[in-house]
């Protein structure tokens, strides 16, 4: 698909180097440690809980398991 407007640029796309390299440094040192940074964590659910939203994303307590 092309906009009207590219037509007039050399470079229809950029790329900012500064923050693919940080977000790629992170996923590496991250993979490498072992420490995940998903939004489906168990950190990140219990910010749902306490913030009462999306109830079915909630941490629950299994009585079998734990």
């Amino acid at each position: 698909m092309d906009l009207p407007h590219w037509k007039d640029h050399r470079v229809r796309h950029v790329v900012d180097m500064k923050h693919t390299e940080k977000n790629i440094a992170e996923h590496l040192i991250g993979t490498c440690l072992g420490i995940s940074h998903s939004k489906y964590g168990e950190w990140a659910r219990l910010d749902l809980l306490e913030m009462k939203l999306m109830t079915k994303f909630w941490l629950k307590n299994d009585p079998t398991t734990g």
